[in-house]
C-alpha cells in the first residue's frame, strides 16, 4: 500500500516529507502498532538513528522478545522480497 497526500495538505504542516514520515513513525512505535523495525522503515532511518530519535524524544523504547520475533519476520519477509525482486 502507498499512502498519497496532497502536496496543499503537506504544506500546511510546515513539515518536510521526511519529518512527516519520521512523526508517523515515531507515533506508530509510541502507540505499539510497528516495531522497531518497521518504523525505521517508514522513518527512512536506519534502525540505529530511528531508535536514537525514539529516545531523544522521550519514548520508552519496549522491545521485549515479542518485538525481535515480529522484527525478525519483518526482516525475513523483507529479504524473500528482495530475492524475488532481484
Amino acid at each position: 500500500m502507498q499512502l498519497t497526500l496532497p502536496d496543499e495538505d503537506i504544506r500546511t504542516t510546515g513539515m518536510s516529507e521526511s519529518e512527516l514520515k519520521l512523526e508517523l513513525a515515531v507515533l506508530l512505535y509510541a502507540q505499539r502498532r510497528v516495531t522497531m523495525v518497521s518504523g525505521s522503515h517508514i522513518a527512512g532511518l536506519s534502525f540505529v538513528d530511528f531508535q536514537r530519535e525514539v529516545a531523544n524524544r522521550g519514548v520508552t523504547v519496549n522491545y521485549d522478545l515479542e518485538e525481535f520475533e515480529r522484527d525478525l519476520e519483518t526482516l525475513r519477509s523483507w529479504h524473500e522480497q528482495e530475492r524475488v525482486n532481484s
